[in-house]
């Protein structure tokens, strides 16, 4: 019997950094779309994600023509080993509670958490409060039960769990 897949949820911002291949990020985000490739890993989306990712800048103001930026965009979408989880009155009434609680004021970020926590997402990968700024890494185990893990993809070394000690990024 083939082993279940790991799960990991993603934020808009990691999404567009893997459409891009931005060489500042790609690096860290490679190992987990090889894994996903192969079978080991799902990545779970919000739809809210796939409204905001509908413009690539990077490739933009490389020259990238905006049709070939659709055509990059849906195509990641389609890939089998992403999961798309619908927004509904659990995880809208909960993005709300996170917001009150939290103080997170942007509504996609909010409903970005809140589908990891519903659908019990052990890993949220994002960049959203890197450099000390207010966002979702502050909130890292400290939301959901159980807490969700949210962390930047350099977190890793290409897997998100050692074998045997899920929870626990590898050393």
């Amino acid at each position: 019997m083939p082993n279940k897949p790991e799960v990991v949820m993603w934020d808009s911002c990691v999404i567009i950094d893997a459409i891009q291949k931005d060489p500042k990020y790609w690096p860290a985000i490679e190992p987990f779309v090889k894994d996903a490739e192969q079978g080991k890993l799902l990545i779970v989306v919000s739809e809210i994600s796939r409204v905001e990712v509908s413009y690539l800048s990077r490739l933009a103001q490389g020259g990238t023509p905006f049709e070939d930026q659709v055509r990059l965009i849906n195509a990641w979408f389609e890939n089998p080993y992403v999961v798309r989880r619908q927004q509904h009155a659990g995880i809208s009434d909960l993005a709300a509670e996170i917001g009150r609680t939290y103080s997170l004021k942007r509504a996609a970020v909010r409903i970005i958490l809140a589908t990891a926590v519903f659908e019990r997402i052990p890993i949220l990968h994002t960049r959203d409060g890197e450099g000390g700024k207010p966002g979702l890494l502050k909130l890292s185990g400290k939301v959901g039960n159980p807490p969700v893990r949210i962390e930047a993809p350099e977190r890793y070394h290409g897997t998100l769990f050692d074998k045997g000690n899920q929870g626990e990024p590898k050393a």
